[in-house]
């Protein structure tokens, strides 16, 4: 059965195309959760990432995941988040 340090050991081999960084060295992968033979995590792309860019990369994880030993199903939710600069203050300026 695979780890959590196997998992993220694998997912390493994964390079994020825009910071030329692998997804977990990049912060990319959250959440990583083992429940039996399912395991999934979220893919955060931040807030510039394109979904079209990276949805390849996703399916790439989603593999690697599935290639490890004891692992049958795999979820990976891509997400980005709005820059700190982008939100409203409490009086919604």
């Amino acid at each position: 059965m695979a780890t959590k340090e196997d998992i993220l050991k694998a997912l390493s081999t994964i390079i994020d195309p825009e910071s030329k960084k692998d997804i977990v060295s990049a912060n990319m992968v959250a959440g990583l959760r083992i429940r039996g033979n399912h395991a999934g995590f979220a893919f955060e792309i931040g807030a510039q990432g394109q979904p079209d860019i990276y949805e390849p990369i996703r399916q790439q994880a989603e593999q690697t995941l599935l290639s490890l030993p004891g692992i049958e199903r795999a979820t990976i939710a891509m997400t980005s988040e709005m820059s700190g600069g982008a939100q409203m203050s409490k009086n919604g300026q």
